[in-house]
């Protein structure tokens, strides 16, 4: 089951005290409302929160609850308050609420889409070299199969078969290509690894429990602490495409690559 960090969940919970502090010191008087319209208004908020911090899947209305009413309570500020001040605490609450939801859904892991994102990309262009190198290598150019040699990526670079921003060992859409060929040319693989391994464990734990710390993990720093992608992947001449998740820091080996999975 997916889970949110605890950070966005807390973001939630800050808005109410935010929305009760701003109404008290802006003087806005409340709606008329019964004791049991009160107790029934507390018990949905109860409810969407806790269905948002344990059961995100089946809390999509609920998520509609609570961002109608930051929103509704922001507003309400601004009309029953009297001063200058009602503009600024009732649109503090507004962007807030906007905030916090936005903290709650980063906390799902945009991380985890781009990783997804990045490492189909790596994947698909490690095809497009293989196709690439069978359009090199084409025996009809030669005078005998005997006489097939690959390209190096500035080979098919030169020969128009790849596109012109993949570089080797430079950054392309998350993922860094290599390509191993050997001396007569009758081998190639290519291999991408991701631009950062470093683990999401590479910020301090207590940080994840503050507002903000979705957004800030997932959204800016995701390269950073959750990596551009997790699996390393290589194919060559057979057109097998294999991956690896342990961590590659080094120039790999044919024999190396033989003994990852085969997608």
């Amino acid at each position: 089951m997916v889970t949110p960090d605890i950070g966005g969940v807390v973001s939630i919970l800050l808005l109410f005290p935010i929305i009760f502090f701003s109404s008290r010191i802006a003087g806005a008087w409340p709606i008329d409302r019964t004791r049991k319209q009160q107790i029934r208004t507390s018990v949905v908020l109860g409810v969407c929160v806790l269905l948002m911090a344990i059961f995100p899947l089946l809390g999509p209305i609920a998520f509609l609850v609570v961002l109608f009413y930051g929103l509704f309570c922001g507003i309400q500020i601004m009309r029953r308050s009297n001063g200058g001040k009602r503009w600024l605490l009732g649109g503090f609450v507004i962007a807030f609420t906007f905030f916090a939801i936005a903290d709650y859904w980063a906390s799902f892991g945009w991380g985890g889409h781009h990783i997804a994102s990045n490492e189909a990309s790596a994947v698909g262009t490690l095809r497009r070299l293989s196709s690439a190198e069978e359009k090199f290598s084409d025996p009809t150019r030669s005078r005998s199969v005997k006489d097939v040699r690959y390209g190096t990526i500035e080979d098919l670079h030169k020969n128009q078969l790849i596109a012109d921003n993949l570089e080797e060992s430079k950054p392309f859409r998350g993922y860094v290509f290599r390509a191993i060929v050997d001396p007569e040319r009758k081998h190639f693989l290519f291999y991408a690894s991701p631009l950062h391994l470093s683990p999401s464990e590479s910020a301090p734990e207590w940080t994840h429990i503050l507002p903000g710390c979705a957004l800030y993990y997932n959204a800016w720093r995701r390269d950073e602490t959750h990596g551009t992608g997790v699996r390393t992947f290589a194919v060559d001449e057979t057109g097998d495409i294999r991956y690896t998740i342990l961590p590659i820091a080094r120039p790999v080996t044919r024999e190396e690559i033989a003994r990852w999975e085969r997608l």
